[in-house]
């Protein structure tokens, strides 16, 4: 390259420049600080200039686009990094001559050093140290993607600015966005989290492809992360910590996916997905799995598609773990639950900290609400199917339950499987009882009580749920526990099975609840294979310690009110007040189902023990006596259970109640109308055997073949 110098150049030392070998200089310094105190004087456009590994061409002097001048007043542009005429240049933030001592202000120049990432239509920044930011990183008309990387592990930025974002603004296009190995730091200030409603560390309302990796974000009265309309978010290996407005928030955006990240400490949700008036498309395909939350609201995903929450863990969650459902701001479209997965997660502890929904002193594990405006008639009994591009085909109106003549909206194949609600600790009086520290929310740190009705958690599905599937899932250690269906006349539910499940220590209420107001509609749900052991440790009041009852609703394994189709199968309950109150309820069937309990009387009796109210063998629940007393020596041990005999029992003492079946074929069975003999069923407790008075035959309903 030519390069036009003073004659004295090339004669004198005055010059720290190196002959090329094309005769060329090149000026060099040792450090980016050294050249830009220096005296030289400026040698022509385009002369190349070099300090430590970064490299500068020197600008016209006119030049008002330039990124440094020295003492002597040359115009400098710092140049990529890894090479001219690189097609996504990469410029080192070191080479715009920041402070990145966390305390001097260098938001000029890194609004610089973007600015030379956009002159060149995109690029990326890299650098070490801290960059402190007095205000905004403007993307406000931005038209080319960038990426910000920092280099070891001290690279990041730092506010002390409460009302600032550290990088905002709308960009001129979607940009693809990038960032990488960064520690983003905000402000707290001791006011309101109500100023800070919408403000963010990083906060673009309208994006392309966006990935942060690798980063750790928070420390802020803000939220940490907002991104809106973008077309895929990702977000891996990240922490999110100690933000009161809560974790990241992602609207209309398609194809998101966590994994990998701990979300810590935050005063709000740690995920937000969802679908805005303001957002230009339906939030859909997201994946969050092998995250880990601690002491935080959990996933809000509100009016999206397809959402995967599998492999995570959590530990403190409070009001919910997963939420999913409509709301009335969406715009037309954008309101309905359609395939929602919640697999292989463990999660320990759930405290509730404030009411969301109008619920009250609930909070939720799992919590579907798509509840529609008023108006429009009912869906009907067999509402289309969805269709490809994410919406259900009504039999009439508009499509997803906005307008007076909609249908209501609803909730397509969800499936819950394979996870653990546990609770770990037992005796919690505040919140620095489990162990773990204090709490963290919109008043910083600090120690509440914690009373019992805060630690109830509920799995709620609420207005209209088709195709649910619910297996393999425990739930143990949560006084006042409830699997909530709320069904209004609005919407109802269909194809819900409940299966392959533990659900251990409720205390009170019911364990499941399928109820509501209006029509009542819910239809078909399956109750399989299910353990249900109400109030294992009698907490509640109406339990006494010989496992006597005291209340005949004190606590229901299935309250079904209004459910207009249901069967129970395989199920084994111990510890409730009562099996079922069914209100009205139509039940299709009950199959080999199991009761753990000494009861002496079939209607509700103080006398019965663990279960108040037992199930008739008569309609399939078998009666296993197990000792209820906790003053027992036996307590907890199965003393008998239902056996199979050639004739009716002539000795031993039996339980009211109790069934033998019948094991001695059909050739002696039948009576003379040929009904077949299946089993004797005890009617007195005691030990006296006379046929038809202690023992009651019971009869198949129709002749054998």
């Amino acid at each position: 390259m030519p390069i036009i110098y003073p004659p004295a150049a090339g004669f004198t030392k005055y010059l720290p420049s190196t002959r090329m070998l094309d005769g060329a200089f090149l000026c060099e310094f040792q450090s980016v600080q050294s050249m830009v105190n220096s005296s030289v004087p400026a040698f022509g456009e385009g002369t190349l200039w070099r300090a430590g590994d970064f490299s500068y061409l020197e600008a016209p002097q006119l030049a008002a686009d330039h990124h440094l001048t020295t003492a002597s007043g040359v115009k400098l542009y710092v140049q990529p990094i890894n090479g001219f005429g690189a097609e996504f240049p990469q410029f080192a933030l070191e080479a715009f001559n920041p402070a990145l001592d966390g305390v001097t202000d260098d938001a000029e120049v890194l609004t610089l050093a973007l600015e030379a990432i956009q002159s060149a239509g995109g690029g990326s920044l890299i650098w070490s140290g801290t960059a402190y930011v007095g205000s905004t990183l403007s993307t406000d008309g931005w038209l080319g993607d960038f990426a910000l990387l920092g280099r070891g592990n001290t690279a990041g930025l730092k506010t002390s600015i409460d009302d600032i974002s550290v990088i905002g603004g709308t960009p001129g296009e979607a940009l693809n966005i990038t960032i990488r190995n960064l520690q983003i730091t905000g402000a707290w200030e001791d006011n309101n989290m109500q100023s800070e409603q919408d403000r963010w560390l990083l906060h673009i309302p309208s994006a392309g492809d966006v990935e942060i990796q690798d980063c750790r974000i928070g420390s802020s009265q803000k939220g940490a992360v907002k991104f809106g309309n973008a077309r895929s978010f990702r977000m891996i290996g990240t922490t999110i910590h100690e933000c009161a407005r809560g974790g990241v928030n992602i609207s209309g955006t398609q194809q998101t996916r966590f994994e990998g990240n701990v979300f810590e400490h935050l005063g709000d949700d740690a995920i937000s997905l969802h679908t805005t008036e303001s957002a230009t498309s339906v939030s859909r395909e997201h994946i969050v799995q092998g995250n880990h939350f601690v002491d935080c609201q959990g996933i809000n995903a509100l009016g999206v598609r397809n959402l995967l929450v599998s492999k995570n863990t959590g530990e403190r969650i409070r009001t919910h773990f997963v939420r999913s459902g409509y709301d009335s701001s969406f715009e037309e479209g954008n309101g309905t639950v359609l395939g929602l997965s919640v697999t292989g997660n463990v999660i320990n502890d759930c405290l509730n900290v404030r009411m969301i929904n109008n619920d009250g002193d609930n909070n939720y594990w799992i919590h579907v609400n798509n509840a529609a405006p008023s108006g429009g008639p009912d869906l009907p009994a067999n509402p289309g199917e969805p269709d490809p591009s994410g919406g259900i085909v009504p039999l009439a109106g508009n499509v997803f339950g906005i307008g007076a003549d909609a249908p209501k909206a609803g909730a397509w194949g969800l499936n819950i499987s394979d996870n653990q609600f546990l609770r770990t600790r037992q005796a919690v009086a505040n919140y620095s009882d489990w162990g773990e520290g204090l709490l963290f929310d919109d008043t910083g740190y600090h120690d509440p009580a914690v009373t019992e009705l805060s630690l109830m958690p509920y799995v709620r599905f609420y207005s209209g749920t088709r195709t649910l599937s619910w297996s393999n899932n425990i739930l143990m250690g949560f006084r006042g526990f409830r699997f909530f269906f709320r069904a209004s006349s609005d919407a109802g539910f269909r194809q819900c099975k409940i299966s392959d499940s533990h659900f251990i220590w409720s205390g009170g209420g019911s364990i499941f609840d399928l109820g509501g107001s209006g029509g009542n509609r819910i239809l078909d749900v399956q109750f399989r294979n299910l353990v249900l052991d109400g109030d294992r440790f009698y907490a509640n009041a109406a339990h006494a310690n010989d496992g006597s009852w005291s209340s005949e609703s004190a606590m229901t394994a299935f309250n079904l009110p209004g459910c207009l189709g249901y069967s129970i199968a395989g199920c084994h309950v111990m510890n409730v007040s009562r099996i079922e109150n069914s209100g009205g309820a139509l039940r299709w069937s009950a199959e080999a189902n199991y009761q753990y309990g000494q009861c002496v009387s079939d209607g509700f009796s103080t006398e019965n023990r663990g279960i108040g109210v037992p199930m008739p063998a008569s309609e399939n629940w078998q009666l296993i006596d197990c000792d209820a007393d906790t003053g027992s020596a036996t307590w907890g041990q199965v003393r008998s259970v239902p056996q199979s005999m050639p004739s009716v029992p002539t000795g031993g003492y039996w339980l009211k109640g109790m069934f033998v079946r019948n094991s001695s074929g059909t050739a002696m069975s039948p009576d003379g109308s040929g009904r077949l003999l299946t089993g004797w069923r005890r009617a007195i407790t005691g030990n006296g055997n006379v046929s038809g008075t202690d023992w009651l035959p019971i009869y198949a309903a129709t002749t054998p073949a």
